[in-house]
C-alpha cells in the first residue's frame, strides 16, 4: 500500500488525491498545446450548452412566477371585490337598520304631539270654565296658562332625557 508523498497518510493506487492533505497523487503529464486548445474549446461548447439550459429553465421559472403572480393578483381582485360588496351590504344593512330605528323612534314619540295639544286645549277649556264660573279673572288664567305650559316643557324632556340615557347607557 503506498504512502501520500507530503503528509504520509495511507493512500489506495487507484486514489488521484490524498484524503488527508488533498494533494495530487498522479502526476499528470504536461499538455501540449493542441489538448490544450481542444480541451478549452470543449469546457467552451460545454459552457454554451449549460448557459442554455440554465437560461431555459429561468425562462420557464418566470413564465411561472408570472402565471402564479398573476392567480394571486386575481384572486386578491376578487377577494377585495368579495370584501367590498360585503362592506356595501353592511351598510346597506345598518342603513336599513337605522331607517328602521329612525321608523320605531317616530312610532314611540308620535303620541308626544297630540298628547301635548290635548293638554294644552283641556287646561284652556279648564280656564275658561273657571273663568266664567267668576273664580278668577283673565289675568290669572294667563299667568297659570304660561306655569303650566313650562311644566309640561319640562315634564317632556324629562321623559325624553330618560328614554335616551336608557337606549344609549353611558359608558
Amino acid at each position: 500500500m503506498p504512502y501520500c508523498p507530503k503528509c504520509g497518510g495511507k493512500v489506495d493506487e487507484e486514489m488521484a488525491f490524498c484524503p488527508k492533505c488533498g494533494v495530487a497523487l498522479k502526476a499528470e503529464k504536461p499538455q501540449s498545446v493542441a489538448e490544450r486548445k481542444e480541451l478549452g474549446e470543449r469546457m467552451e461548447q460545454m459552457g454554451k450548452e449549460i448557459g442554455a439550459k440554465v437560461s431555459k429553465r429561468a425562462k420557464e421559472i418566470s413564465e411561472k412566477v408570472a402565471e402564479k403572480a398573476e392567480d394571486i393578483r386575481t384572486k386578491s381582485e376578487e377577494r377585495a371585490r368579495r370584501g367590498e360588496k360585503s362592506e356595501k351590504e353592511e351598510k346597506h344593512e345598518k342603513g336599513e337598520h337605522y331607517e328602521k330605528e329612525e321608523t320605531y323612534e317616530k312610532r314611540e314619540f308620535s303620541f308626544i304631539g297630540p298628547l301635548i295639544g290635548g293638554l294644552i286645549i283641556m287646561f284652556l277649556g279648564f280656564l275658561l270654565y273657571l273663568q266664567v264660573t267668576g273664580y278668577f279673572g283673565i289675568e290669572t288664567a294667563g299667568a297659570l296658562f304660561f306655569i303650566i305650559i313650562g311644566i309640561v316643557i319640562i315634564i317632556v324632556g324629562l321623559y325624553a332625557a330618560a328614554v335616551a340615557r336608557r337606549r344609549h347607557p353611558p359608558t
